[in-house]
């Protein structure tokens, strides 16, 4: 299940590729990755609230993860080609 995103990638590839792709001027950071996947919860105290907030989470310890191997890549501690 894609939410819907994948769709949404193909039908505006101009849309995503500033944001998505490796050669864009614009920075991704933890920030604007939150920003741009602002979650619908479904009602609180549902079933499927709950296990929309085990993802989420999930989500947001990814984007912390990736985060923090690109500060590792970026400091001259740990030189990376591609992570």
């Amino acid at each position: 299940m894609t939410l819907g995103v994948l769709d949404a990638m193909k039908n505006y590839p101009d849309v995503f590729e500033p944001v998505m792709c490796t050669t864009s001027p614009m920075p991704q950071t933890v920030e604007t990755m939150t920003h741009l996947f602002t979650p619908q919860m479904s009602i609180l105290g549902s079933n499927r609230r709950l296990l929309e907030n085990e993802v989420y989470a999930w989500w947001l310890d990814l984007l912390e993860d990736i985060n923090g191997i690109a500060t590792l890549c970026n400091s001259s501690v740990m030189q990376c080609e591609s992570v």
